[in-house]
């Protein structure tokens, strides 16, 4: 539980209460999105179904990874440039 509330605040954002509560939608959504994954593939491989259940834990791990290579500020900062972008938009430069 430790580990997801960690990831919570790393994909979110450190530093920002905006940035956590968008890594808890996130985190929260992850396993929901793997199981209706696993679910509408289990009628056409259902030998991959027992594969798909235990990649929990990898897929997660990755999602950290790449967010701490890629976006080291979190989705909050994504979303401030967006919308820094947006209100400046005929004018970005």
């Amino acid at each position: 539980m430790a580990i997801d509330y960690l990831g919570m605040i790393i994909i979110g954002g450190l530093g920002s209460i905006l940035g956590s509560i968008y890594g808890a939608i996130f985190i929260t959504l992850l396993p929901e999105i793997l199981r209706l994954a696993t679910t509408s593939l289990s009628t056409s491989y259902p030998a991959l179904v027992t594969v798909f259940s235990s990649l929990k834990d990898l897929v997660f791990g990755g999602l950290i990874i790449i967010f701490l290579i890629f976006e080291p500020d979190g989705m909050a900062a994504r979303w401030h440039s967006i919308k820094s972008y947006w209100k400046l938009y005929p004018f970005s430069h």
